[in-house]
């Protein structure tokens, strides 16, 4: 199950799938109400892009600061 509190934008989806179901049933509703699950959907895969390409730069910088101290240690070598 999807966590709506994991961003603001998912909980804001959510709640406004939330308010068109209140309205009552209806064609109309139904689809606005898939419309914004649609929504919801495609704004949890740009935010798993998002937190993947934050652990890619977090993993990166990680290694980029063990690279800057083994090239500190070889210079204090020599």
């Amino acid at each position: 199950m999807t966590n709506i509190n994991r961003d603001p934008l998912l909980r804001a989806i959510y709640d406004a799938a939330q308010a068109v179901e209140a309205c009552g049933a209806s064609e109309a509703l139904t689809a606005a109400v898939m419309a914004v699950t649609a929504i919801y959907q495609h704004a949890e895969r740009v935010l798993d892009a998002r937190d993947a390409a934050l652990a890619r730069i977090a993993e990166l910088e990680r290694e980029r600061a063990k690279a800057d101290a083994r090239r500190a240690d070889m210079r204090a070598q020599y």
